[in-house]
């Protein structure tokens, strides 16, 4: 029997704020991005975690 993990750990990172963006047509540099990146972790709702919507939203409101 294969031993399972005692935790996970899910990463995001800037490539993936970068890529969400050109695909919403957004042009976003990489420090733009970290700290879209640093604005989801702390305001983030562990109920929610963060996914694309979370990311959009983020983008959203840095360029807003």
């Amino acid at each position: 029997m294969k031993k399972l993990k005692d935790s996970i750990s899910i990463t995001w990172n800037i490539r993936d704020v970068i890529e969400r963006g050109k695909n919403n047509d957004i042009v976003i540099t990489e420090q733009e991005a970290r700290e879209i990146l640093a604005q989801i972790e702390h305001n983030h709702d562990c109920n929610l975690g963060v996914n694309w919507d979370v990311i959009d939203t983020n983008i959203d409101l840095f360029f807003d």
